[in-house]
């Protein structure tokens, strides 16, 4: 996940004139008008002026790793069961639908839960690593701490996307909890009971 910084090719704590210079250096290259131009780049280049060129959008995305533009965690809980009771309906058994899509979703959740962990351990491996490497002369660039720092600003922003996620799963599994499969024999009894009522059955 390329973060709106990397875009810019701007560190984070680059103030609002590096941030606009950044912008409008790579965005006249960049415009589609320009020869070379690239309609995607521009798009990338907008979304990410837009949010570190706005203080109170640029501190939420410090903060949280997104821009405050996207669905909500209940929106995308509810996508997240919307499209869970999908692939369930689509696999052609309508048996068990509310307990299969709970384990589906815990499924997910705990896959996620393991890449946390993984992140986590790949965090703490990174900032062993950087102080196993010095320079000789303090002064100037340290290319290697450059390289580590870089690894835990993105293994940061995964982080913060992938706790996202599980925040989204855990409303879809709260959603979920206002629904129940209804028995074989009570659907059979219903199903019954209306196809008489109907003039079906015959």
């Amino acid at each position: 996940m390329t973060s709106h910084y990397d875009v810019l090719g701007v560190p984070k704590d680059a103030d609002e004139n590096t941030i606009k210079r950044a912008y409008r250096k790579r965005a006249s290259k960049a415009h589609p008008d320009k020869e070379g131009g690239n309609v995607d780049e521009m798009a990338k280049l907008n979304a990410a002026w837009e949010c570190l060129g706005n203080a109170q959008r640029r501190l939420t995305y410090d903060k949280t790793g997104h821009d405050g533009e996207g669905p909500t965690v209940e929106h995308a809980g509810q996508s997240a069961l919307m499209e869970t009771f999908d692939i369930i309906l689509n696999s052609g058994d309508d048996k068990n639908i509310v307990p299969r899509v709970r384990d589906a979703l815990q499924g997910k959740k705990r896959g996620l839960q393991q890449q946390v962990a993984q992140m986590d351990n790949a965090t703490v491996g990174l900032t062993r690593a950087r102080s196993k490497v010095k320079k000789k002369q303090p002064e100037g660039l340290h290319i290697y701490h450059v390289l580590i720092d870089k690894r835990l600003d993105q293994l940061r922003i995964a982080r913060i996307d992938a706790t996202r996620h599980l925040e989204e799963f855990d409303h879809a599994l709260k959603l979920l909890d206002e629904y129940e499969s209804v028995p074989e024999s009570v659907f059979l009894f219903t199903a019954t009971i209306t196809a008489t009522a109907t003039g079906g059955f015959r």
